[in-house]
């Protein structure tokens, strides 16, 4: 949820790498009840993160709101 992903992203670099360290090893993260930027936030860290090496990613939204995650 969103606070989940505001939490992780406001968090210690050290939380952020056990964050990364969890989600490289699945295949497909998926957000819900979040805000757009919070999405834009995770595609971001993971597109950025050295750890995930050249991703790709894809955010789907259902409404103009949804531009900042692209």
């Amino acid at each position: 949820s969103g606070s989940t992903v505001e939490k992780i992203m406001d968090s210690s670099r050290t939380q952020k790498i056990k964050f990364a360290e969890i989600i490289q090893n699945v295949k497909v993260v998926v957000e819900y009840r979040c805000s757009p930027s919070h999405k834009g936030q995770t595609v971001e860290f993971i597109k950025t993160n050295p750890l995930f090496g050249n991703p790709v990613t894809m955010a789907v939204g259902d409404g103009a709101n949804d531009v900042c995650m692209i």
